[in-house]
């Protein structure tokens, strides 16, 4: 990374949302994000109703009303930061179909020089389930990454918004990949910025 992104002086705002099934990485990376770069972090999970915390710690599948209670109260919030001055989020949060994706891609809607953007982290279900299984805290276990494999929905060819990354790599070699491709999207987009 040539030179240092930085969120002085500049109009444009960007909404970074770091996606994936459960232990994918992507608290990791997003907080990775907002350490590099000085973007806002909210960690999408802070915002998921009791009812569906109770149902992932049981391995029980969300339902599309379990995501819109969550994710409309999520974008919400970014709403807000992006209104209070914090022109950069990053964004944790286990959004797994078009459908989720398109809900939050609204959170553009009224905010003056907003972008959205998605990065994706892949990795084979057998690979999350071991992490899950030795996982300790909220979400540990096995049933949550079977379950939202059942659901999940890879990203389409006309979804231009979304980065993908190779979540197999060890935790530097992902944080430095996503990294350098939010650089770079934001760098040749025309509606990022470089410092």
């Amino acid at each position: 990374m040539d030179d240092q992104i930085s969120p002085n002086n500049d109009p444009h705002g960007w909404i970074w949302f770091i996606t994936g099934p459960t232990a994918s990485g992507k608290t990791t990376v997003a907080k990775a994000l907002s350490g590099s770069f000085d973007f806002t972090y909210i960690e999408g999970d802070d915002f998921r109703p009791k009812g569906s915390i109770d149902k992932m710690n049981r391995g029980i599948p969300l339902t599309d009303a379990d995501y819109h209670d969550w994710l409309l109260p999520l974008r919400e919030e970014c709403s807000h930061q992006y209104e209070q001055g914090h022109k950069h989020l990053a964004v944790s949060c286990s959004t797994l179909t078009r459908q989720h994706r398109d809900t939050l891609r609204q959170v553009s809607n009224g905010l003056k020089d907003a972008h959205v953007g998605f990065v994706c982290l892949d990795a084979p279900e057998e690979v999350l389930l071991e992490r899950a299984i030795h996982r300790h805290g909220r979400y540990a276990g096995g049933n949550l990454v079977q379950s939202q494999f059942h659901s999940l929905e890879p990203p389409s060819d006309d979804e231009t918004d979304v980065l993908r990354a190779d979540a197999m790599r060890g935790e530097d070699r992902l944080k430095s990949d996503v990294m350098q491709k939010v650089e770079d999207e934001m760098r040749h987009s025309g509606r990022g910025y470089i410092a």
